[in-house]
């Protein structure tokens, strides 16, 4: 496998990834961790920033809108489902909102939400099958990259759960910026040259991750079961720009 220029073509690569994932992507002020989901698709055509780097018309954002209110109610769903289950769930609202995506968007638009697709999984993408076609990757870089990124993620899961448990979270920030700045130099080293270059071309413009996340869900509505105290049935749409305390009565 020859390296000649690898030096370069890989610096290019970790620029590009570094740059893009290197900060630990929290959870604040609701914003959800995009660049932690394997299939972040059905985040992303809801992300403001994502449908204007698409350049969606509002005949294509109302039919999207109109799509994504069905699969909320099935999204929400996988809260109260095994993990299995809930696995199942995602995969079918992203089926469905890949299908819808083929039926609005023109191509111009696929290609670039493939492009912001790769960035937000990160090294993650040289494990899809589209990707290792298109780098045409041999067996030993397939199983070299598998083992590379397998072996980061128990330790992101090791600083995970160091985190949960009441460590600083600032050094594990640190730690986790170097361990994926690792991970990326192992990737960059397995690749040729001109599969780098290849990837490169594959990404497309820059998006930036840590302004993803910014996405909404409709609330689903309110079961109508009996006895309803102190109202009649409500609906959301009645409550839209109202200020509503619900008491949730149980039992148990």
């Amino acid at each position: 496998m020859k390296r000649s220029g690898w030096l370069g073509w890989s610096a290019c690569l970790l620029l590009l990834f570094f740059e893009a994932v290197a900060p630990a992507q929290q959870n604040p002020d609701g914003i959800l961790p995009v660049t932690q989901f394997a299939d972040p698709l059905p985040l992303l055509i809801r992300d403001p920033l994502v449908l204007k780097d698409l350049k969606v018309n509002d005949k294509q954002l109302r039919a999207l809108t109109e799509l994504n209110d069905k699969l909320d109610m099935l999204m929400w769903t996988t809260r109260n489902q095994t993990a299995e289950r809930g696995n199942e769930i995602y995969q079918d609202v992203s089926e469905k909102s890949r299908e819808h995506l083929k039926a609005h968007f023109n191509q111009t638009q696929l290609q670039r939400l493939q492009e912001i697709q790769l960035w937000t999984i990160g090294m993650r993408a040289f494990l899809a099958a589209d990707v290792i076609k298109r780098l045409a990757m041999d067996e030993a870089q397939q199983k070299k990259v598998r083992e590379i990124i397998s072996a980061t993620q128990e330790q992101v899961i090791q600083l995970q759960k160091k985190a949960q448990e009441g460590e600083p979270v600032g050094p594990l920030e640190q730690k986790l910026k170097e361990l994926r700045l690792s991970e990326q130099k192992q990737v960059a080293g397995a690749l040729t040259r001109e599969q780098i270059s290849r990837y490169v071309a594959l990404l497309g413009n820059k998006i930036d991750l840590a302004k993803l996340g910014r996405v909404k869900f409709k609330a689903p509505e309110l079961r109508r079961s009996e006895p309803w105290l102190n109202s009649s049935p409500l609906t959301m749409r009645e409550l839209k720009g109202k200020v509503v305390a619900l008491h949730f009565w149980t039992f148990g």
